[in-house]
């Protein structure tokens, strides 16, 4: 795959691309500010932070559908699979921000939210089974599917393992509900929180600064 003449796509690669891993960065330090903030660091995270991480996981689904959207179509890559990937994390962002944005409008306060509640993220729950399809689940196969259509070429080589490596990873997220100890959903979030955006830095150093199509 040559990304030399991206088929007038390369600005749009680069500027969803861009937000995709600056709205991870976002994410990173408001969970890190938020915990830094605890006076029990069994806690969740408080507002601010905690609606801000909210805001974050669902401005993160159009960037990253358009980033899907735009390779694409860029020449070279296996559309079959590109397609896939498209969908599926279509269908794991449509879960992740309805998810998100209830328990925005309920209140993280709420009975429904609080620990032992329909819409806690204390094991077993409702909104963690969601979260958990939406990312283990879904994102995870799309990650794969997006390793799978990008070529083995020395400009996207390294990008590929790395999309390889975060799907694998968010799918080994799933042990922790399969075997009742949460803490190795942990793989997971490495998967999708870190693996996927140096995936997404990868495929921006293989294409050029200025489009040249």
């Amino acid at each position: 795959m040559s990304v030399a003449n991206a088929d007038g796509h390369t600005d749009l690669v680069r500027q969803s691309g861009l937000t995709v891993i600056a709205l991870h960065v976002a994410y990173a330090t408001a969970t890190t500010v938020g915990f830094l903030n605890l006076t029990n660091a069994d806690e969740p995270n408080s507002d601010p932070w905690f609606a801000a991480m909210e805001w974050l996981i669902i401005l993160l689904g159009p960037p990253v559908l358009v980033l899907l959207s735009a390779l694409h179509s860029v020449s070279g890559v296996r559309r079959p699979w590109s397609l896939a990937a498209l969908v599926l994390a279509g269908i794991a962002f449509a879960l992740s921000a309805a998810l998100h944005s209830v328990l925005l409008a309920v209140g993280r306060h709420h009975a429904l939210v609080s620990e032992g509640g329909l819409l806690s993220f204390t094991w077993p729950s409702a909104a963690y089974a969601i979260d958990i399809l939406a990312w283990d689940g879904f994102f995870a196969v799309a990650l794969l599917c997006c390793a799978m259509a990008l070529r083995a070429t020395p400009d996207m080589g390294r990008a590929r393992w790395a999309f390889a490596f975060a799907g694998l990873a968010a799918l080994a997220g799933l042990a922790g509900p399969i075997s009742g100890t949460m803490t190795l959903r942990n793989i997971g979030i490495v998967g999708y929180a870190v693996i996927f955006p140096v995936a997404v830095g990868l495929v921006l150093h293989a294409f050029p600064l200025r489009n040249d199509a």
